[in-house]
């Protein structure tokens, strides 16, 4: 079932979105990977003001026949999704080029932080180094999303940053959360857990 929506506007309700898929003629159409836009306790998790959709022919609608509004980019809100951190969006990439590129661009400064300092911490699924300039620590994780770039964390001695997270062909996350110890190690346990927690949190049920 599906139901036409204006250009760019977003329905007055609804409980989740969609990326969309690109065709072969470069066309956005619905039926994209899904996110959840209201939790499982009916409350809103994204910021409405921030949420982009986009001019599709139509779109789908949920079990409960409220539309699934196709977007570009879903901003959440910290304070009503409760998983520790300050900062959490989803984009589109409209290029499938794209996501390696910018994982590359994103690890630099870390690879080059490893390459003249030496990592100053190392674990199973993570490697920490820290920036010879800046002082910044970085930790590269290993990513719950098999086959996708190893996400890179950048601290300062109060905040953690995440700019890139491939969660789909078409869709990456950026994020920010408040860095607990200072140590290279817990710092970089502490990223691989928030990265799994992200993971989680999008694989809940719908």
């Amino acid at each position: 079932m599906t139901t036409a929506v204006g250009a760019q506007s977003c329905p007055d309700y609804y409980r989740f979105v969609e990326f969309g898929l690109e065709d072969r003629d470069g066309v956005i159409r619905r039926g994209g990977p899904v996110f959840r836009a209201v939790s499982l306790a009916n409350r809103n998790q994204l910021l409405a003001e921030r949420t982009v959709c986009r001019k599709v022919a139509s779109l789908a609608t949920d079990g409960h026949g409220h539309p699934i509004p196709v977007v570009t980019f879903a901003a959440y809100d910290p304070a009503k999704i409760d998983i520790g951190v300050t900062a959490l969006a989803l984009t589109f990439m409209n290029d499938l080029g794209m996501a390696e590129k910018m994982a590359e661009k994103i690890a630099t400064p870390h690879v080059q932080a490893v390459a003249q300092a030496g990592p100053a911490a190392r674990g199973e699924a993570y490697l920490c180094a820290t920036g010879p300039a800046d002082g910044r620590l970085s930790c590269q994780v290993v990513s719950p999303y098999a086959g996708r770039p190893a996400p890179v964390v950048y601290c300062t001695a109060k905040t953690c940053e995440m700019p890139f997270l491939q969660v789909d062909a078409w869709v990456s996350a950026n994020a920010a959360w408040p860095r607990g110890d200072t140590d290279p190690d817990a710092t970089g346990l502490e990223s691989l857990e928030m990265v799994q927690r992200l993971h989680d949190f999008w694989a809940e049920p719908r």
